[in-house]
């Protein structure tokens, strides 16, 4: 990744690229308040895209590790498991450093898994958190086939 200094030439481009930094290195929380302040700086389109796919990308992220904390409080610590070593491995799919080298068969589907998130908020009584998620793995499908849509596009 190119140092944040070398790459920024407007203060969209210096969020974006410290956003990137801060995701690369874990720190998720961090890099989605660079992408919020990339995207209030940016006009073009298709860099707003990036950004807002990003986001979800860094919000997915946050939720999975939520979710295995809330099956680690409920006393469900292998369940927990399995819900940590998915968010790991979408987390190294989306900020590793080989994430533009190759692609990364993930073996299940985010937005799947932010839907049983849901499901174990509204379980929970927790209906609003509940509602978010669901919006979220909406977001997440939604983008995911713009993904694809403009993939195809390209290759025409």
């Amino acid at each position: 990744m190119l140092p944040v200094t070398v790459a920024a030439q407007t203060p969209a481009d210096y969020y974006w690229w410290r956003a990137l930094e801060r995701a690369e290195r874990g720190d998720l929380a961090e890099a989605g308040e660079d992408l919020r302040s990339a995207a209030r700086h940016t006009s073009d389109p298709e860099f707003a895209f990036a950004v807002t796919s990003t986001l979800l990308d860094v919000d997915t992220g946050l939720a999975l590790v939520e979710y295995a904390q809330t099956l680690r409080r409920a006393k469900r610590p292998h369940e927990a498991v399995v819900v940590e070593e998915r968010a790991a491995l979408f987390r190294q799919a989306k900020f590793g450093r080989s994430r533009e080298e190759s692609s990364v068969y993930l073996g299940f589907s985010p937005s799947d898994l932010l839907k049983e998130y849901a499901s174990e908020l509204r379980q929970l009584g927790s209906s609003d958190e509940a509602r978010r998620i669901d919006d979220m793995a909406e977001r997440y499908r939604q983008v995911q086939a713009e993904h694809f849509r403009r993939l195809r596009e390209r290759q025409r």
